[in-house]
């Protein structure tokens, strides 16, 4: 079905970014993605097209043979692993490290996606000079249990704030620092006049959501069937799918909440609603 997909969206569109995350999208195996990778390239010499691909995996399956494909392709690839402490709340933390090293030698483009908790966030400098002694760049993440407000990982904003204030101020006078750390610079961005690109941008609009069982939604979230567009059997143009009711009820939640922030918020201007 993703030759379908791939297909009617090269004729209405130019550029072309997917997002591939699942589940564990490397479970689709090499051979699957040399498919969908070799037809992105036969569109793109047939109908002018241009494809960017982002996986995000937890990198146990991404070996050798998978890296070249991915390098050979420039997509960009975020491994889930919190670094010092992956321990913590995840396991296999030496057969990551290896894929990301893996990656690191063959020259993908990729980076970290690192969780922090209630248990780590106080460590943010040791965490940040464990990644820079590495050679890794990353993004920093709190953990949110959205479902269980209790929950012993959560991060409260007052502790997000505090610590990642003092990495900041650390961050941005450090002149040794050779990485990327895209929350920082999004920070840094604001100083320049910019919106914070982490959470201002919205995907609502101009993306949509495939499943596996063919279903698809405005974005990766909510999954809630008042926002299901359509399934993929049904699907005749990918501008069809913002005119479906289940998208247009997801933009009219976005502009009551985007008013209710604009009125209420004086940080409005900077975040422009979040996400």
């Amino acid at each position: 079905k993703f030759k379908y997909v791939l297909e009617i969206a090269s004729k209405e569109y130019k550029k072309i970014s997917l997002l591939i995350h699942g589940g564990e999208p490397t479970l689709a195996g090499y051979h699957y993605f040399r498919e969908l990778f070799d037809h992105q390239k036969y569109l793109s010499d047939s109908a002018g097209c241009n494809f960017t691909n982002v996986i995000q995996t937890n990198g146990l399956l991404l070996n050798e043979e998978m890296a070249d494909l991915f390098k050979q392709y420039s997509v960009g690839v975020g491994v889930s692993f919190d670094g010092p402490h992956n321990d913590y709340l995840r396991s296999n933390t030496s057969e990551v490290y290896r894929t990301l090293k893996l990656l690191q030698d063959k020259k993908v483009r990729f980076y970290s996606l690192c969780v922090e908790t209630k248990e780590t966030i106080a460590n943010l400098i040791e965490t940040y000079e464990w990644y820079k002694k590495e050679g890794l760049n990353y993004k920093i993440l709190c953990f949110i249990d959205y479902n269980r407000n209790n929950s012993i990982y959560n991060v409260t904003p007052e502790e997000y704030v505090k610590n990642i204030i003092n990495l900041y101020k650390y961050w941005i006078a450090d002149k040794e620092c050779n990485i990327s750390v895209s929350t920082l610079e999004g920070f840094a961005n604001v100083r320049l006049g910019d919106k914070l690109s982490q959470v201002s941008k919205t995907c609502v609009g101009n993306r949509i959501s495939v499943n596996a069982d063919g279903s698809i939604y405005p974005c990766g979230r909510p999954y809630d069937r008042t926002y299901e567009v359509t399934y993929v059997d049904e699907l005749k143009m990918i501008s069809d799918c913002f005119a479906k009711p289940g998208y247009i009820a997801l933009l009219d939640l976005l502009e009551k909440r985007k008013s209710k922030c604009k009125k209420e918020c004086k940080y409005f201007s900077i975040c422009n609603g979040g996400c």
